[in-house]
């Protein structure tokens, strides 16, 4: 009877509270702490040097050194001094390449005004800008609007639904938009302002719904939005400076040789001081990546008085010419396959290495102050060639090559497949894939991208229109998702694109975590426990054999004294007489 009487008097209110209610348990739960932790994640996945470094440090580095303290505290000291030094390294060469660039460039900057270090740029990219600005003249003189808007109509994001529509260019309203946001910033450092990147950010990837790959339409020239609104602001300024260098010599009577007034060769300049950057800027954290292990094999010996592998106990190092020419061989190999991942076709690195030699130069060039995948595959391929070279016998050779090889390959190569793949199999749209590229498993781990979490919020926010500045300051990623959040619990034709986001923003929180749970189980645990099995079991069958061997030159040293048969009547009536 009361359930009858509540249901009578509910029904007449029942629409709207029906409707709400059906939000909110559609709703992702979003409180407190998944907001941080998605905020969390999202740092982690837009920093690439500080994404890498984590993920390295505490799904690899961590847990290979607890592995092997398990064996002596001597192979955990190496493995972590090991694995250590080089996240240190890697993260370290953006900066090293920064120094490198400054004292390249100083006498040129110098003369010409600028301040070319700060452009980080691969030729291909200065040229390309180079011509925008060109386009941008306006009766003579170097435009910041017609420069501005040139460059957001030259530009496209990669974005697919249902692995269709892949390149989105920007719109007209939003182009004129991002110019005016652009040129209305005082042209006084060659860095992007904060919160004019963060509202040009917003524009372009609410507008797009890309972020992480852009393009320059028609070519192959590739970057985040990011880091070619950064390139597109350093070159504006470097154009402001010379400029401003020539004007200032002009008035003062003379133009010295050295200040070159054509933006042509000006350009050509910049270009030449970047090719002897990056020999300057990788030759540091190259030369350091091969010296580690060398080193720590030394450290090792000063220690424990011992030169032998510190996974086997007691082991003394073997110095035949034989395992000297099996290491050679198998490092030069293994380190040359790596760097050839550089190239468009590997195969050339080995069947014309003059070309490949100029790809590998080219590509190895600087695209910002964070290195770039290919310049961590050369520093990468060069260290683990020298840990190769630097093993100490069969066993360790074994062990650098199969954790090596396999951490090279799940990071440089396959780039994270597991997430990708359970991304996939939560919510195929917050993977970018376009099936024109290819079909089965393989082109679908080595050609798709995940979608960043700005990917996902910053379309819903535009269509819920939903501003991620305040106060000319970007809000917290956490804060965007509570609005997000609170425009799914409202009774609105809106309610169904927020809990969409929302949903999207928890899949890809799982992916993620999916992708770092691999990596610390499997390559982290997993891999150095399997070394540590190969080489207990390659021991053992050492044992047993030398255990045998011994034993049977044992038995051939000391034969047991059989009892002499009597030779004659006489010695054998002695022998009796004896007993």
């Amino acid at each position: 009877m009361i359930s009858r009487i509540t249901q009578s008097q509910v029904q007449p209110k029942t629409l709207k509270q029906n409707q709400q209610n059906n939000n909110k348990s559609s709703n992702p739960s979003f409180k407190g702490p998944v907001e941080m932790g998605t905020q969390v994640l999202n740092y982690l996945n837009t920093s690439p040097a500080v994404g890498a470094c984590f993920v390295d440090f505490f799904s690899m580095v961590l847990p290979r050194t607890l592995v092997d303290f398990s064996r002596s505290a001597d192979a955990g000291m190496e493995t972590g001094f090991r694995e250590s030094s080089g996240t240190i390294n890697h993260a370290a060469a953006g900066v090293v390449g920064l120094g490198a660039g400054y004292l390249v460039s100083s006498a040129f900057n110098k003369s010409n005004g600028v301040k070319a270090h700060l452009l980080f740029a691969n030729n291909e990219t200065i040229d390309k800008l180079g011509s925008i600005v060109e386009a941008g003249k306006v009766n003579g003189k170097y435009d910041a609007k017609a420069y501005w808007t040139n460059f957001f109509n030259s530009i496209e994001g990669y974005n697919t639904t249902d692995g269709k529509n892949a390149w989105k260019t920007i719109d007209a309203n939003t182009v004129e938009k991002l110019s005016d946001v652009m040129t209305k910033v005082p042209e006084n450092t060659y860095k992007t302002p904060k919160a004019t990147m963060a509202e040009a950010l917003e524009l372009v990837t609410g507008e797009t719904g890309a972020g992480s790959t852009f393009r320059f339409k028609g070519t192959n020239i590739e970057g985040s939005a990011e880091n070619l609104i950064d390139n597109a602001y350093a070159m504006r300024k470097t154009v402001v400076d010379r400029l401003a260098k020539i004007n200032k010599d002009l008035k003062q009577g003379e133009v010295p040789k050295a200040v070159i007034e054509d933006l042509g060769e000006l350009l050509k300049g910049i270009k030449n001081k970047k090719v002897a950057t990056v020999v300057a800027g990788l030759a540091v954290p190259v030369g350091v990546g091969m010296s580690v292990q060398p080193l720590n094999r030394y450290l090792t010996k000063k220690r424990t008085g011992s030169d032998g592998f510190v996974g086997v106990e007691g082991r003394e190092p073997d110095k035949t010419f034989g395992f000297k020419v099996l290491k050679t061989v198998l490092g030069l190999g293994i380190g040359s396959a790596m760097i050839a991942t550089i190239l468009k076709n590997p195969k050339e690195l080995y069947t014309n290495i003059g070309s490949a030699g100029k790809e590998i130069l080219s590509k190895l060039q600087y695209k910002g102050p964070v290195p770039t995948m290919n310049q961590f595959k050369f520093i990468y391929g060069m260290t683990i060639m020298s840990r190769i070279f630097a093993a100490r016998d069969k066993n360790e050779t074994r062990e650098s090559v199969i954790k090596d090889t396999l951490g090279f390959a799940n990071w440089l190569i396959l780039g994270g497949f597991v997430s990708k793949l359970a991304a996939k199999a939560f919510d195929k749209n917050i993977v970018n894939y376009e099936k024109a590229e290819g079909k089965g498993l393989w082109d679908y781990i080595t050609k798709s991208v995940e979608k960043t979490h700005e990917e996902i919020l910053y379309p819903a926010l535009k269509k819920l229109n939903i501003s991620a500045m305040e106060n000319g300051k970007k809000l917290p990623f956490r804060k965007l998702v509570g609005k997000v959040k609170e425009a799914a619990a409202q009774n609105t034709p809106n309610a169904e694109v927020a809990q969409k986001a929302l949903s999207q923003l928890k899949y890809k929180n799982y992916a993620q975590l999916l992708g770092y749970v691999y990596s610390g189980v499997v390559l982290g645990w997993g891999i150095p426990k399997l070394n540590i099995a190969i080489t207990k079991a390659v021991e053992g069958k050492k044992t047993a054999k030398a255990d045998s061997a011994s034993e049977k030159m044992k038995v051939a040293q000391n034969p047991v004294a059989q009892p002499l048969e009597p030779a004659s009547k006489t010695f054998s009536a002695f022998g009796a007489y004896l007993n």
